[in-house]
């Protein structure tokens, strides 16, 4: 076999200019040996060194534990026309040669932030799609600020969900991709590029309500959710997105999974941003927090934050109970006695499950999950002269802020599950803003400097 050595590095900056360093073991068995010469030429972005006898650049050096280790450096203005600083390149040393290009995920770096620079219309992606509610809230962000984009794939578990959705976001197209499943094992050969990726991975082994009921005490033990990470970064690698949106409980934050997620994404070449969102950061009643990072590739992350998102917010629809409900609605009332009676049970065992019971003139209810027709003991009730029922289906999205006709014409335990693992919209509408602006910017910038270049 040829001997070769390959060293993956990075492009520096110095007062000279870029620099590219490299020292590696087999430069002296290779031909670069310390004094020797060698040739330098660029064509298409490819830097080719050559030894040659009589070349005019010289293998340089430094003593190491008493020996002498040869260094090539290549270092001044002429490598800015090539490589950028913080770059990742690779070097492949053969036998008297060295080609340096980008590495493959510099390459994809380069890629990606270019294609959000200059595509006319931004593809989009959606994972864990659930019936919609995230990726309506961002579609419609972009919209109302002018950045044409275009729902290109949505991926989701449940079949149930994906029809709703096809019957309710108009969002979704005929050209839309939706792939139905999970995450695992979607096959990646299938799938564009993007610009946009949303995602909002299980959080059933996050929370201490799924913790208990699947006997599990991390996460990464959950039998079913654990793995959709895998799913998830394998079509990050594919699809190599600009932004990527994530949401979760907020004890998904600091959790294995997430760490990781944020460790490899800063890795590949992304600054990553974090908020704890609540109702304070909404314009929604239902008390519900959620963690939520965005991760954008570092070149064009600059002025970009998670801060003051309260400004799209906007004004709150309904401000007590009373605003949003529907007096003739298909609920039915009843008794609260046997919710009073587990209730003190609960008490007695020491358990903190406690009923909501909110009327008319509350502001605000407690999270309701996606199991709510199953009226659990803990989840908000609506109470009026003594009796208490569910909240409708309706009045669940008026509460989280959804638009209602995203669960237009379904059942009610359908509806109830679809928002109960949904988001507060105006969190992801506010997020989807802050993207939208920073998109309208950066490109701005780029025409701006697109022109002095042809002046």
């Amino acid at each position: 076999m040829k001997a070769r050595e390959i060293i993956n590095t990075t492009v520096a900056a110095t007062k000279k200019g870029n620099r590219i360093w490299l020292e590696g073991i087999k430069l002296n068995s290779l031909g670069f040996t310390r004094g020797s010469k060698y040739s330098r030429i660029l064509e298409d972005g490819v830097i080719t060194l050559s030894t040659e006898e009589n070349g005019p650049l010289k293998v340089s050096g430094k003593r190491r534990n008493g020996g002498s280790v040869p260094v090539i450096d290549l270092c001044g203005k002429w490598l800015e026309e090539v490589f950028s600083e913080g770059d990742l390149i690779t070097a492949k040393i053969e036998d008297g040669k060295i080609s340096i290009k980008l590495h493959k995920e510099g390459q994809a770096q380069r890629v990606r932030e270019e294609s959000l620079l200059t595509s006319p219309v931004l593809r989009k992606g959606v994972l864990c799609y659930g019936i919609g509610v995230s990726g309506h809230a961002f579609q419609k962000a972009l919209d109302d600020i002018g950045v044409d984009s275009r729902l290109e794939l949505v991926a989701e578990r449940e079949a149930k969900y994906l029809q709703v959705a096809s019957k309710n976001n108009n969002f979704l197209t005929d050209g839309t991709l939706m792939l139905q499943g999970d995450l695992e094992r979607v096959d990646v050969d299938d799938l564009p590029n993007l610009d946009i990726l949303s995602m909002s991975l299980p959080c059933t082994g996050h929370s201490p309500a799924g913790k208990t009921s699947n006997k599990i005490s991390s996460a990464e033990e959950h039998k079913d959710a654990a793995t959709a990470v895998f799913g998830a970064m394998k079509i990050i690698y594919k699809t190599n997105p600009s932004v990527i949106i994530s949401e979760n409980v907020v004890q998904a934050r600091n959790s294995a999974t997430y760490s990781l997620i944020k460790a490899e994404l800063a890795r590949l070449g992304y600054t990553v941003f974090e908020a704890i969102l609540g109702i304070e950061e909404s314009n929604a009643l239902e008390n519900r927090n959620r963690y939520w990072f965005v991760a954008i590739s570092s070149k064009i992350s600059r002025n970009f934050d998670l801060e003051d998102l309260k400004q799209y917010v906007g004004e709150k629809p309904y401000h007590s109970i009373g605003d949003l409900i529907e007096d003739d609605g298909p609920q039915k009332f009843f008794s609260p006695e046997k919710f009073l009676k587990r209730e003190a049970e609960n008490k007695a065992k020491g358990r903190g499950f406690k009923t909501q019971f909110v009327t008319r003139e509350g502001t605000s209810v407690n999270v309701i999950p996606r199991n709510y027709s199953k009226r659990q003991v803990s989840n908000p009730h609506y109470l009026e002269d003594g009796k208490v029922r569910l909240f409708n289906s309706k009045e669940h999205a008026r509460l989280k802020g959804i638009p209602e006709k995203l669960v237009e014409g379904i059942s009610e335990t359908t509806a109830h599950e679809g928002l109960g693992q949904s988001i507060l919209y105006s969190h992801a509408y506010a997020i989807g803003r802050r993207v939208a602006e920073l998109i309208i910017k950066l490109r701005e910038e780029y025409s701006s400097e697109q022109l002095e270049v042809v002046a």
